[in-house]
């Protein structure tokens, strides 16, 4: 699986053709160096109005060329992340989150 990690404003200017290369699978908009880019020391929350707004960049030219979209949740926030779209979510909400997803999707996982 081949994903995408939109971590610079360069990235962020071409989102759109870059998500459409064949053979993509997801796209992430790397909000650790997406924060440095935009002059901020290290990703702060909650994000600024122009680092939401990166996201949404992202994430809508995921939706366009009908890539999954990679973010990150807290156990908290899970469900509102499933609920935007988010079809991969990265590791920070750990185990816990995890359960809390599946719980929600109504899914188990395979034995």
């Amino acid at each position: 699986m081949l994903g995408l990690k939109i971590e610079n404003r360069r990235a962020l200017e071409n989102a759109r053709e870059t998500t459409r290369v064949p053979g993509i699978a997801f796209a992430e908009w790397g909000p650790g160096d997406m924060h440095m880019f935009h002059g901020y020391a290290s990703a702060v929350e909650p994000y600024s109005e122009e680092l939401l707004a990166a996201r949404a960049q992202v994430k809508a030219a995921s939706d366009e060329a009908d890539l999954f979209f990679l973010d990150g949740a807290s156990k908290e926030d899970v469900a509102e992340r499933i609920d935007e779209g988010v079809m991969i979510i990265s590791g920070r909400s750990g185990e816990e989150g995890a359960r809390v997803g599946r719980g929600y999707t109504k899914r188990a996982m395979p034995v």
